[in-house]
């Protein structure tokens, strides 16, 4: 896949349009002050560098609000404290509150879908695609805390638990609301960061070693919600949980699991 973010003319762009604090898009609010654009520069840069395989491809409409996919909806927040929910037919929306949503700034949206909330020390980015939600969090120093914390508003009757390759939210009948990707954190050079899930009742917790020694900054950390859709579509063409999950975390989704499971990841 070839992002517009990843072309350097584009990128540049998107810079300029920063610094100037004007950004084309109805009802989005513009970076308004050098924190929110510096913020803003640093993560647009960071996502460029990033290989196409670690991002998943952002739905047709994606932006702040209702953004429709093959299979449910995902409301995407103009204000972080809001929180973004996912929506599954059937069932109470899954909302989850980001890492330092109470400091972030409003939504501006980058190219190709992409939907940024700048922070000073931590700046937060969602991708809504078929195949599950992207919540990738770009850490600027050491300033930023190394637990991220995802709050998890869940339904009646469900749970969350760490598994060995994430983490999922289970519903009292046993059936998989959601599935947490494997963590995943690399630093300003594309070196990996050590980085896990915890689970403390219903947050989901990563910690990022991001002030190890030799640690270039930022650092982006990211996890995927994946679509339970795509996750029993899976689970139907044989593969097991882990070899999903690390699929997802590591990008081999996208080719290394054959046609039938790009087809699943894609939602079609």
């Amino acid at each position: 896949m070839t992002r517009s973010w990843r072309n350097a003319a584009s990128f540049t762009l998107v810079t300029a349009l920063l610094a100037s604090s004007v950004v084309a898009a109805p009802n989005i609010a513009s970076a308004d002050d050098d924190v929110d654009s510096a913020s803003l520069a640093v993560a647009a840069e960071s996502l460029a560098n990033l290989d196409d395989s670690l991002l998943l491809e952002a739905a047709e409409g994606s932006g702040p609000g209702e953004v429709q996919t093959s299979h449910g909806d995902v409301g995407v927040p103009s204000r972080l404290v809001d929180g973004v929910s996912i929506h599954h037919p059937g069932r109470s929306p899954l909302t989850i509150d980001l890492p330092e949503a109470h400091a972030a700034g409003e939504a501006v949206l980058l190219p190709e879908g992409a939907v940024t909330y700048p922070g000073e020390s931590v700046t937060n980015t969602v991708i809504v695609g078929d195949a599950g939600v992207q919540m990738l969090t770009t850490i600027a120093s050491a300033d930023a805390p190394e637990y991220l914390e995802y709050r998890v508003a869940l339904g009646a009757g469900e749970t969350m638990r760490s598994t060995e390759d994430g983490a999922v939210v289970v519903a009292a009948d046993g059936t998989v609301v959601a599935v947490v990707a494997r963590a995943w954190a690399l630093d300003a050079e594309g070196d990996p960061v050590a980085t896990h899930y915890e689970v403390d009742g219903s947050t989901l917790i990563q910690f990022v070693d991001h002030r190890a020694a030799g640690v270039a900054y930022p650092v982006v950390a990211d996890p995927i919600w994946i679509a339970p859709w795509v996750f029993k579509c899976l689970l139907g063409l044989g593969l097991k949980g882990p070899q999903i999950t690390q699929a997802f975390a590591t990008g081999t989704i996208w080719g290394g699991l054959g046609a039938a499971a790009l087809a699943c990841a894609l939602g079609k």
